[in-house]
C-alpha cells in the first residue's frame, strides 16, 4: 500500500512539470522550416523594362538635340545668306529662297564671294567639307553668274533633313521643327538685295540705233537722228522717251542734226572721220568761233560700235574681232584708252554700249538677260560696282518676245536703258535713271 502510493504521487508530480510529456501522450514533431519566399517577377520585369527605356530612349534624346543645334544652325544660314527673310524662306518655300540666292549672286561682282561668309554654317549644317569650299567661291565661278562653273544647286543646303531628325526624336520633340527654327543672337545677318524694277514698255525707235545719237530739244520734247547716211531716221518724244514719232527727213535737220554727236547746249559738236591715208579713224572737234582740231581715235582695224557726248568729251566703243576697246576723247584734245571694267572684258560687241553725260561716264552690259550698269564719275579712271538694271528671270513674261535693255540714250538729264523691238513696231522694254545710272526705275 504504501509504495503504490508513492507510486501514484510521483506520477502526479511528474505530471505537474511543465514541458513534460505525458505518459499517456506522444512527443510533437518539429514542424518543417519554411522556404525563402521567391525573387517576384514584376520586378524583374520592371528592371528589364527600365534598361529597355533608356536604352531605346537614349538615341532619341541625341535626335532631340541634334534637331534642337541643326535647327538653329539652318535658321543662321538662312540669315546670312539672304537676309531677315532667309530663316522663315528656307523653312516654308525653298523655291522663293533660292531664288533670292540667285538674286544677291546677280548683284555681286564677278571677283566677289558673296557666301564666304555662310561656309562654316553649311559645313556645320552638312558636313561636307566641298559644300564649304563651294561657298567660298566667286560670283563668276558659279553657272548663274557667267555660263560656266558650278551651279546654285550645289551649294546643297536645305531644311528637308529636319523632318527625319524631328520623327527620329519623338517623343523629345513633339511640337516639330518649325518651331525651333530661330536664328541665334550675333548670327551674320546678309543685306536683303532688292529686285530690279520692272520695265515700262516703248514704242517707236527702230530696231538698230547705228554709229550716232544726236539729240536735241524740240519744243517741250526731245528731237533724236540716229545713224549716219543713209541710214539716218529722225524721231521726236514729248513724254521723256517712253514713245517716239518719226520726223520727216528734212534737209534743215539732217543738216543740223545728223552724222554727229553734240554736246546739250549744241556749241561743242564731235565728228568721225577717217585719216587721209586711211589707217585709222579720228574724231574731229568744232566749236563756234574756233579753228577744228583731229585727234586720232582707233585704227581702221577697228569697227567703232557707238559713240557719245557731253561737253566735256565723247566716248567710243570700239571692237577688234572679239577684243572690245573703250577710248576717251577730251574736246580738241588726245584720245586716250581706257581700262574695261571687269564685268566688260569678257562680253561680245553686240551685249555692250556707252553714253556720255554730265561728266559721266555710264556703261551698260547684257549677259544671260542681265543687264548691268557700270559708271565712272572720274572720267572714266574709276568705276562704281555694277547695278542690276534688268533681269529677265524677274520678269520672264518680258524676256519670251523682247530683246534685254541694253542700248542706252540721254534725253537732258535723264538717262534710257532701251531693249530693241524685235520686229517692226513691236514694244521693247524701257527703264530710265535720273542719277547718272546709279539706280534705275520704270519710267
Amino acid at each position: 500500500m504504501h509504495i503504490s502510493a508513492s507510486v501514484s504521487a510521483a506520477a502526479r508530480t511528474q505530471s505537474r512539470r511543465p514541458g513534460l510529456p505525458r505518459a499517456s501522450e506522444a512527443p510533437p514533431v518539429a514542424a518543417p522550416k519554411a522556404p525563402a519566399p521567391p525573387l517576384r517577377l514584376r520586378f524583374v520585369l520592371l528592371l528589364v523594362g527600365a534598361v529597355w527605356g533608356i536604352w531605346s530612349a537614349y538615341p532619341r534624346m541625341m535626335a532631340a538635340l541634334h534637331l534642337h543645334d541643326r535647327a538653329v544652325a539652318i535658321a543662321d544660314y538662312g540669315l546670312c545668306m539672304v537676309g531677315p527673310t532667309g530663316p522663315t524662306l528656307i523653312r516654308d518655300r525653298a523655291s522663293d529662297f533660292e531664288h533670292l540666292v540667285r538674286r544677291r549672286l546677280i548683284a555681286s561682282a564677278p571677283t566677289d564671294k558673296p557666301f564666304h561668309r555662310c561656309g562654316k554654317l553649311a559645313l556645320a549644317v552638312t558636313g561636307g567639307v566641298e559644300i564649304e569650299r563651294i561657298h567660298n567661291l566667286s560670283a563668276a565661278d558659279f553657272r548663274e553668274y557667267s555660263g560656266r562653273g558650278v551651279s546654285l544647286a550645289e551649294l546643297g543646303v536645305s531644311a528637308a533633313p529636319l523632318a527625319q531628325l524631328c520623327s527620329d526624336a519623338w517623343p523629345f520633340a513633339r511640337g516639330g521643327y518649325t518651331q525651333l527654327m530661330k536664328s541665334s543672337l550675333g548670327a551674320v545677318e546678309a543685306a536683303h538685295v532688292p529686285s530690279p524694277p520692272r520695265p515700262s514698255l516703248g514704242r517707236g525707235l527702230p530696231a538698230k540705233s547705228g554709229l550716232y545719237r544726236s539729240v536735241w530739244r524740240e519744243g517741250t520734247g526731245f528731237g533724236l537722228a540716229l545713224g549716219a547716211g543713209s541710214d539716218t531716221a529722225l524721231f521726236t518724244t514729248g513724254d521723256r522717251g517712253i514713245s517716239f514719232r518719226a520726223l520727216p527727213q528734212r534737209s534743215d535737220l539732217l543738216e543740223a542734226h545728223a552724222e554727229r554727236c553734240a554736246s546739250p547746249d549744241g556749241r561743242k559738236v564731235y565728228r568721225l572721220t577717217p585719216r587721209e591715208d586711211g589707217g585709222a579713224e579720228q574724231v574731229l572737234f568744232s566749236l563756234e568761233g574756233a579753228e577744228p582740231a583731229t585727234s586720232e581715235l582707233a585704227p581702221s582695224s577697228e569697227r567703232v560700235l557707238g559713240v557719245s557726248c557731253d561737253e566735256r568729251s565723247l566716248l567710243a566703243l570700239t571692237a577688234e574681232r572679239e577684243r572690245l576697246h573703250l577710248r576717251l576723247c577730251p574736246f580738241g584734245g588726245r584720245c586716250g584708252e581706257l581700262a574695261l571694267p571687269a564685268n566688260v572684258i569678257s562680253a561680245s560687241a553686240g551685249a555692250v554700249d556707252v553714253a556720255k553725260l554730265k561728266g559721266t561716264v555710264v556703261l551698260s552690259v547684257a549677259q544671260d538677260g542681265v543687264v548691268r550698269v557700270i559708271s565712272s564719275r572720274d572720267e572714266g579712271r574709276s568705276f562704281t560696282p555694277a547695278v542690276v538694271a534688268f533681269d529677265a528671270a524677274e520678269y520672264p513674261e518680258l524676256a519670251l518676245s523682247r530683246r534685254a535693255p541694253v542700248r542706252l540714250l540721254a534725253l537732258g538729264e535723264r538717262l534710257l536703258l532701251l531693249g530693241g523691238p524685235v520686229k517692226g513696231n513691236d514694244s521693247y522694254p524701257v527703264l530710265a535713271s535720273d542719277d547718272q545710272g546709279v539706280s534705275f526705275r520704270a519710267p
